[in-house]
């Protein structure tokens, strides 16, 4: 008699698992059983699994039912395993077909869920807070266009003395767009304190460059912080690299313009 499980680990190689290998194993060993005599042959597999195994193997058409009654069943001829392994590499032919198939399709849907936009608004003083903190959070360079007469005081206040001090410990560049008047004090002291607060600013006419809110690009994320002084408090974010790419792009505009001119030679 053949040792017992010497086959299981190479049948297991054709495509079934430990268990059902063990249970065709000692079906086509020791002929037909019942399923009393199986679980005494297999006493590490529950009696409740034996009966899941044998209707996968029958499924398989790799043993068969002697004794419907009596529950007794028996291994299939073993040419029964080729003409399995022949068929599930069939299946494995078609699925692979439908998959080169269908797989540019599956690519787009799954690019249009990733690089949907992801948009986050966020309201009153608070709100325009998170806009800033995201920016801490990211960690990345920031370009951004703003007018300082337009802002709310208590906002700028924070910005001044909490926000600044905390971007520039963290090593955060600040490359700003400032709309502005000729000969206005609250930007000279706002420049003044470039170094400091780690930051370049660039001047450009009010008049032809009006900002009634501040848009910052860091990474793959624009944000807009209205903090107006007559108008609603709110800041929204978008995720989504095409929006910042594009906007960087207008940014790099914008400075190009500003640079032309180094003094604001007119009143905006």
């Amino acid at each position: 008699m053949p040792q017992k499980n010497q086959f299981s680990s190479l049948i297991e190689k054709l495509g079934l698992n430990k268990n059902e290998a063990a249970v065709y194993e000692v079906l086509l060993t020791n002929g037909v059983q019942s399923i009393k005599k199986l679980t005494t042959l297999l006493p590490k597999i529950s009696r409740t699994n034996l009966y899941n195994i044998l209707n996968s193997l029958e499924q398989k058409e790799l043993i068969s039912t002697e004794d419907k009654v009596k529950l007794q069943f028996k291994a299939n001829s073993p040419y029964a395993l080729a003409a399995y392994v022949s068929d599930e590499k069939r299946k494995a032919d078609e699925a692979e077909k439908i998959a080169q198939t269908i797989l540019p399709s599956l690519n787009d849907l799954y690019k249009a869920s990733t690089e949907r936009p992801v948009v986050r608004v966020l309201e009153g003083f608070e709100g325009v807070k998170q806009v800033y903190e995201d920016t801490l959070k990211e960690n990345q360079p920031i370009y951004a266009f703003l007018e300082l007469q337009e802002a709310n005081p208590r906002v700028y206040r924070w910005l001044r003395t909490n926000y600044a001090p905390r971007r520039a410990k963290a090593q955060i560049k600040a490359f700003v767009i400032v709309s502005a008047n000729k000969n206005d004090e609250k930007v000279a002291n706002y420049q003044a304190a470039d170094k400091e607060e780690n930051r370049e600013s660039y001047l450009v006419k009010k008049g032809s460059f009006p900002a009634h809110l501040e848009v910052q690009i860091y990474g793959n994320k624009v944000s807009f912080a209205n903090y107006n002084k007559v108008d609603a408090l709110m800041g929204v974010i978008i995720e989504n690299k095409f929006i910042a790419s594009s906007m960087k792009g207008l940014w790099d505009l914008a400075k190009q313009a500003a640079e032309k001119k180094s003094n604001l030679d007119e009143t905006g």
